[in-house]
């Protein structure tokens, strides 16, 4: 029984002992992990450290993007808004031209009524000169001026019918012809404000794709650079952005369009 304990003592202490070995390598292992562990965080921080400004430029790019978009919108609607117009005037401009047969029949009616009205007064003036007067007329030319008078009353009706008709065609013509006229100059106006806005708008957004283009350059000099093209978080941010590597230029760093020229 004795011999047995002392074997099984044996047994106990070599397994302690080895305990103890097993404990003191893991320890040694932990401590390289450990080592380990805090020398690649710092790597990490330094490949971000480099990918720190292209992620900047990048940010940049997209801040100029959200601010260019409603100035692109608005130059289109201001675009849209004088394309709209210039129908408006060139439909107001025709229905102006198409008053030109109309106001030709005026001028015409005007003259037969001016040449109308002449002979009228010529026949006026040689009434007057048989029937006018003092002395007593014969029977019989005193009856020929009481006709000649009733044909002059009626002429004279006549011609102020003819004459009010005219003037109320003057009239209405002269109507459309303001009312059109004022139309095209109140459209001109509208138009001129319209491109004095775009003019406006498109200078900002210009500002802003300057703006683009200059970030543009920078983040091809910094994605074509030596250490960012061989960080991998560089190059993660650049190809994100459109980088291609080959032509060492961006397929699409932005989708707003340059500013018309």
């Amino acid at each position: 029984m004795h011999g047995v304990q002392t074997h099984d003592l044996r047994f106990n202490f070599h397994n302690i002992h080895y305990a103890t070995n097993v404990w003191g390598l893991r320890a040694t292992t932990l401590a390289l992990l450990g080592l380990g562990l805090g020398l690649w965080p710092a790597s990490a921080g330094a490949q971000q450290n480099r990918a720190e400004p292209i992620r900047v430029a990048i940010a940049e790019v997209r801040a100029e993007e959200t601010n260019g978009r409603p100035l692109l919108q608005r130059m289109r609607q201001l675009a849209a808004q004088n394309e709209a117009k210039k129908k408006d005037y060139e439909a107001t401009d025709a229905e102006l031209k198409a008053l030109q047969p109309r106001l030709d029949r005026y001028n015409a009616s005007l003259a037969k009524y001016d040449g109308q009205l002449a002979d009228y007064s010529k026949r006026v003036d040689a009434y007057n000169a048989k029937c006018g007067g003092s002395e007593p007329l014969p029977q019989d030319k005193y009856r020929a001026c009481l006709a000649e008078k009733g044909e002059l009353a009626g002429r004279k009706i006549e011609l102020d019918q003819a004459k009010g008709a005219l003037e109320a065609e003057r009239q209405a013509i002269e109507a459309e012809i303001k009312g059109r006229t004022e139309r095209l100059s109140a459209i001109s106006r509208e138009m001129t404000a319209n491109l004095q806005a775009w003019e406006r708008t498109q200078r900002e957004y210009k500002a802003i794709f300057d703006r683009i283009e200059a970030t543009r350059k920078r983040l091809v000099e910094m994605c074509a650079a030596g250490d960012q093209a061989r960080d991998p978080f560089a190059v993660r941010l650049c190809v994100g952005a459109g980088w291609d590597g080959e032509k060492k230029e961006f397929a699409g760093l932005t989708d707003l369009p340059p500013p018309a020229q």
